[in-house]
């Protein structure tokens, strides 16, 4: 069977999931985005035939050297990526044209690494509408925790997106977290919502969220999950596995287990 994982990272340094996430990646080079791929490479293979890189570092793209590293990857893996763009830079609709034309598929918008508190919403739908003209996908860490967590509401701020894009993908990545229940009611309704399994069937299972996770999988149905590891703060062999106990636990049958791993990728990407 095929995998491809919509929810790969490649930080500078990684310790352990507690480090400072946000440091690490916020500071990749181009250069080290190469070498840390060739860290991981093996490992990505043996999994996947297809990934999509979440690139934290606002600054890469106008880096002279990001195209010929990205090649670099391209050369030997399937891969996508999208951005993070800062919000609150008067250019930013120009990074997401220019990384459009370097090749992204996509933006990512991380509530608590960002700030985005509700006075900023405004500005992200204008940005979200942007990239919608542009055919790219909008990705929303949905994860739910830290002391940001009531300041910076995501799946509040997803919510508000969804109802002014409606001719894109919108991820919810890692399933809403505690919030499982509401990230699949906004999917229910939003045909073009789209829930992404990483981390949080890891951190939650044995509570009642892990069961609430697996509900959203059966109501739902399928079509409407992707599978993500937030590699490398989980190992693709624990995400494959964690996600094969979710299908199981679903009752996937063969054919709509191969739609979760691979097909739903495909589609999201037009290929």
């Amino acid at each position: 069977m095929k995998i491809a994982d919509f929810n790969i990272h490649l930080p500078a340094e990684v310790n352990d999931v507690t480090g400072n996430i946000a440091l690490q990646e916020s500071s990749v080079s181009p250069e080290m985005l190469t070498e840390r791929f060739h860290v991981y490479e093996n490992e990505l293979k043996k999994y996947l035939s297809s990934g999509h890189l979440m690139l934290f570092n606002q600054n890469i793209i106008n880096d002279l050297g990001f195209k010929t590293e990205l090649d670099k990857i391209k050369d030997s893996f399937d891969v996508k990526f999208s951005v993070v763009p800062n919000i609150r830079n008067d250019k930013v609709f120009e990074y997401i044209e220019k990384a459009k034309s370097f090749g992204a598929s996509g933006i990512k918008f991380h509530s608590y690494i960002q700030e985005i508190e509700e006075k900023d919403f405004d500005m992200v739908v204008k940005i979200s509408k942007f990239a919608e003209s542009k055919g790219m996908i909008i990705s929303f860490d949905t994860s739910y925790g830290t002391s940001k967590m009531f300041r910076c509401d995501n799946l509040k701020l997803a919510s508000a997106v969804s109802d002014q894009v409606s001719n894109v993908p919108i991820v919810l990545l890692h399933s809403g977290g505690l919030r499982a229940l509401k990230a699949m009611l906004l999917a229910d309704e939003k045909r073009n919502v789209f829930i992404e399994t990483s981390f949080s069937s890891h951190f939650y299972k044995g509570s009642r969220i892990f069961d609430d996770i697996v509900f959203s999988l059966k109501k739902l149905g399928t079509e409407r999950f992707l599978f993500g590891s937030d590699f490398p703060y989980i190992s693709e062999k624990d995400s494959v596995e964690m996600a094969e106990m979710l299908c199981e636990k679903a009752g996937f049958n063969e054919g709509e287990k191969e739609m979760f791993f691979y097909e739903n990728f495909q589609r999201l990407f037009n290929e």
